[in-house]
């Protein structure tokens, strides 16, 4: 028989019968402990699976967002493509505009010379038509029943304000008075002295009424004598007709014959 006296003993009889060993160890270790090196590997097998899982995981979102990364390079490149598109777009606006801008330019100048063409024709046809009227003052008169003594000139203007009191004219109204297109002395039917102020235009507007009113109305103030207001023209505005047929001011017919060069 096998005599135990020390641990040493007991520990070289258990090398020796290993059965023993297993049946000390199911005397000793509880059941969850020798059930534990199977726990080890199942859950060893266990956290392997997972790891493939986790890897597969991870490599399939990574393939995704390669995949994203693709798509998102291929948005920018077309977004870059349209970028590029617009601006080559943008410059050939700009080149319009600068073009339309620079054709803007030309009209406004044509239209700048066309109104300063204008401007001078008028000016010319106006002159012309004075030239006329000025050349023939007695038709005016006879038309209107008086009898033409003569055509007061500027000096003779100016001598009737400088006799009268102008305080509440201004300057350059009395100059425009001395300036008055015709003014001529006459005689009515009865043998009274009057006055007849008259406007010449090509085209008679407001403006030219107005002034033969007005140095109608001076001559009446300066002279005390009766005056009559009178325009003269080839064609005359719209909005003097009724001024026209109220006998507000008379009107003179020019031909446009008469303004002919011969």
């Amino acid at each position: 028989m096998t005599t135990i006296n020390t641990i040493e003993d007991l520990i070289q009889l258990l090398d020796e019968k290993p059965e023993w060993l297993e049946e000390v160890r199911k005397r000793v270790l509880t059941r969850d402990v020798l059930e534990l090196p199977d726990k080890v590997d199942r859950l060893s097998e266990s956290v392997e699976r997972l790891s493939r899982v986790v890897e597969n995981f991870v490599a399939s979102t990574n393939e995704r967002f390669n995949a994203t990364d693709s798509t998102l390079a291929t948005i920018n490149e077309r977004f870059d493509a349209t970028d590029n598109a617009l601006a080559a777009m943008n410059e050939r606006f700009d080149a319009t505009d600068d073009a339309l801008a620079a054709m803007n330019e030309r009209f406004d100048a044509t239209d700048n010379a066309i109104a300063s063409m204008r401007n001078d024709i008028g000016i010319l046809k106006a002159g012309h038509a004075r030239t006329t009227v000025l050349g023939a003052t007695t038709a005016i008169t006879d038309v209107m029943g008086l009898e033409r003594v003569r055509d007061l000139a500027y000096d003779d203007l100016r001598a009737l304000t400088l006799a009268a009191d102008t305080s509440d004219i201004p300057a350059n109204i009395i100059l425009s008075f001395r300036q008055a297109d015709l003014v001529m002395e006459a005689t009515d039917q009865s043998g009274e002295t009057c006055y007849v102020a008259v406007e010449i235009s090509y085209t008679v507007d407001d403006r030219d009424t107005d002034r033969a009113i007005r140095n109608a109305d001076f001559l009446t103030r300066f002279t005390d004598c009766p005056a009559h207001p009178v325009v003269a023209g080839v064609h005359r505005d719209y909005r003097i007709e009724s001024r026209i047929e109220s006998g507000e001011v008379f009107w003179h017919q020019l031909e446009a014959r008469d303004l002919e060069v011969e």
